[in-house]
């Protein structure tokens, strides 16, 4: 089987490009970038010094909400988004994985460049060791009239989220960096 290591090295460049001014999001391209190299099972949860996840930041229709789970294992809300499970193509990773956690379909791409990239530390459960998540997430968008379906086995909640409440209080510490490149790229929109 050919290395398909090379389609997301590229988007990680790209990513980079986008974000030269912003050192924590160069470091965070960096370390993804040479995780990929240093491992060539980088897209398999076997690897248990660490993975690529994929993840969708969802906005409704005027961007004024984005969709969070509460997710059951890590007690905190964040973005839908799992392992790639050895897919390379973590945009599809991020849309199929919104659609089973959702249960909503018809997500519109917003664009098929990486969006934020976050290297964090999942913790050890059960027989699985502490290990990284090196996620790529994407921009997604779908209406919020639509019904949700929960998925119990991974959320404890499931719900549109006022942007401008994810800068109060510490149940969404873990999406406040993904929460300020979002009022960067509403404002680019506006403008």
């Amino acid at each position: 089987m050919a290395d398909q290591r090379g389609w997301l090295k590229s988007k990680i460049r790209t990513y980079k490009d986008n974000y030269m001014e912003d050192p924590p999001s160069i470091d965070e391209a960096n370390r993804t970038l040479q995780f990929i190299e240093d491992n060539t099972d980088c897209f398999s949860r076997k690897n248990q010094k660490g993975h690529i996840t994929g993840s969708a930041w969802i906005f409704n229709q005027d961007y004024s909400m984005v969709l969070l789970h509460h997710h059951r294992k890590i007690d905190q809300w964040i973005q839908l988004g799992g392992h790639s499970d050895d897919d390379w193509n973590t945009l599809d990773v991020a849309i199929k994985e919104a659609e089973e956690e959702s249960g909503l379909k018809g997500f519109k791409v917003l664009s098929d460049e990486i969006f934020d990239i976050d290297v964090h530390e999942f913790p050890a459960r059960n027989s699985d060791p502490a290990h990284l998540h090196y996620d790529i997430r994407f921009l997604l968008q779908i209406s919020s009239d639509l019904p949700l379906e929960k998925q119990d086995r991974e959320s404890k909640a499931l719900e549109w989220i006022p942007l401008r409440k994810l800068f109060s209080g510490d149940d969404y510490l873990l999406v406040r960096k993904i929460s300020i490149k979002s009022l960067d790229y509403i404002a680019a929109l506006q403008a």
